[in-house]
C-alpha cells in the first residue's frame, strides 16, 4: 500500500511555507498546472520525540503517470513518489532543490526547471518501510507526437504520445513541391504535374488545408486562382514522408516549362527541360 494524495487530517502535516520555481530556458514550460506544496506536503510530518525514526537519505524515486498513452494536446499527471525499500521507517530531510524536466524528445528547445521549496523549520519527510509517499505533481501538455521523457531527481520515465504536431506550409521539415507525372516531356505533351507536401520532420504532421491555390507559368505573378472546398480540413504527413495535395496538367512547349503554385503565403516552382 502506499500513502494517498489526499489529505489526511489525522496526519500531522506541515506546509512548506514558499516554493519557488527558477526555469533555466524562458519558453514556456509544458505545463498546465504545478502543483508543488512540496512532499506535496502529504509526505511531511514532524516526528513525535527525538529518535522515533533514525534519519536517512536512503530511498528510491519512482515516476508513475495516470495514463501510458496520450494524443498530442491532451493533457497527463506525472506523480513522483520517494519510495523506502527498506524494513524499517526512515525520515528524510527536506528536499529543497531539485531539477524536474518533461520533454519530448524531439522538442529542439527542451525545459528542465530548477524548483525551490522552503519548508517550516523541524519539517522532515516519513516514509514507512515498504512503503512510499508523493513528493510532487506535474501536469504536462505534449505538443510533439513520438516519446516523451519525465525527469525528477535521477529518475527517468518515459510515455508516448500518439497523432500529429500541428504546423504550417512555412514550419521548418515541411517542403511543398511539384512534381512531374513523368520526366520525359515533348513539345505538345499534356502532361500532368503533382502539389506535393514533404514531411523532413521524424514525426507526424498536421497542416491546415488552404482554400485558395494560385499558379503561374513564368515567375512573375500569379495568373489564375483556383478556390477549393477540401472534404477534410488538415493535410495529414507521416514523419520522413510526402502526400500529394492537388494535380493538375499544363501543355508543355520546347525547350523548357516552368510552372508555380502559391498558397498560404509558399511558393513552389518547377523548371524542367522540354525536348522536341
Amino acid at each position: 500500500m502506499f500513502k494517498s494524495l489526499g489529505f489526511n487530517p489525522n496526519r500531522n502535516i506541515q506546509f512548506p511555507s514558499n516554493v519557488g520555481m527558477s526555469r533555466s530556458h524562458v519558453r514556456v514550460f509544458y505545463v498546465a498546472a504545478l502543483i508543488l506544496v512540496s512532499a506535496i506536503v502529504f509526505g511531511a510530518t514532524s516526528p513525535q520525540s527525538p529518535g522515533d525514526e533514525p534519519y536517512s537519505y536512503v530511498y528510491d524515486v519512482v515516476i508513475e503517470t495516470d495514463r501510458e498513452t496520450i494524443s498530442v494536446g491532451e493533457s497527463f499527471t506525472a506523480t513522483i513518489y520517494l519510495r523506502n525499500p527498506g524494513d524499517r521507517d526512515v525520515l528524510l530531510e527536506p528536499i529543497r532543490q531539485f531539477t524536474m524536466g518533461g520533454n519530448s524528445v524531439y522538442d529542439t528547445e527542451p525545459v528542465n526547471s530548477v524548483v525551490y521549496a522552503d519548508y517550516p523549520g523541524g519539517t522532515r519527510i516519513r516514509i514507512n518501510a515498504h512503503d512510499k509517499v508523493a513528493f510532487i505533481q506535474q501536469t504536462f501538455t505534449p505538443e510533439y507526437p513520438g516519446p516523451f521523457r519525465i525527469t525528477c531527481l535521477g529518475a527517468k520515465k518515459t510515455v508516448t504520445i500518439t497523432g500529429y504536431r500541428e504546423v504550417t506550409l512555412n514550419s521548418t521539415g515541411i517542403r511543398m513541391v511539384i512534381e512531374p507525372s513523368r520526366t520525359d516531356l515533348k513539345d505538345g505533351d499534356y502532361a500532368e504535374f503533382n502539389l506535393v507536401i514533404k514531411n523532413d520532420n521524424l514525426y507526424p504532421v498536421k497542416i491546415p488545408v488552404f482554400d485558395k491555390l494560385s499558379y503561374s507559368l513564368t515567375p512573375n505573378s500569379p495568373i489564375g486562382m483556383m478556390y477549393i472546398d477540401w472534404i477534410w480540413t488538415h493535410f495529414e504527413v507521416e514523419a520522413e514522408s510526402q502526400r500529394t495535395v492537388w494535380k493538375d496538367s499544363y501543355l508543355v512547349r520546347y525547350p523548357r516549362f516552368s510552372l508555380y503554385f502559391y498558397a498560404d503565403g509558399v511558393t513552389s516552382s518547377l523548371e524542367i527541360e522540354v525536348g522536341r
